[in-house]
C-alpha cells in the first residue's frame, strides 16, 4: 500500500509540475508581447517554475525521511 501512495505522489507531483509548465508556456505565447519580452518573461517564469519544484521535491524528502523513521520506530516495537 505504501508503494502505491508513493506511486501516485509522485505521479500527482510530475502532472501537477508538467501541467504548470505547459500552461505558464502557453500563456505567455498568446500575450501580446516583443519577442525580446516574451523571452525574458519565459526566463523568469522557468526560473520560478525551478525553485517552486526544488522547494516541493525538499518537502517531500523531509516527509519521506520522516515516514522512513517512523517505520523504523514501529518494527523496533
Amino acid at each position: 500500500m505504501n508503494n502505491e501512495e508513493n506511486g501516485m505522489g509522485k505521479g500527482l507531483l510530475i502532472g501537477f509540475l508538467t501541467g504548470a509548465a505547459v500552461g505558464s508556456i502557453i500563456a505567455l505565447l498568446f500575450a501580446p508581447k516583443s519577442g525580446k519580452e516574451l523571452r525574458e518573461d519565459i526566463k523568469n517564469k522557468s526560473q520560478d517554475f525551478m525553485e517552486d519544484a526544488e522547494t516541493y521535491l525538499a518537502n517531500a524528502k523531509d516527509k519521506a525521511s520522516q515516514l522512513i523513521n517512523e517505520g523504523k520506530k514501529n518494527q523496533k516495537n
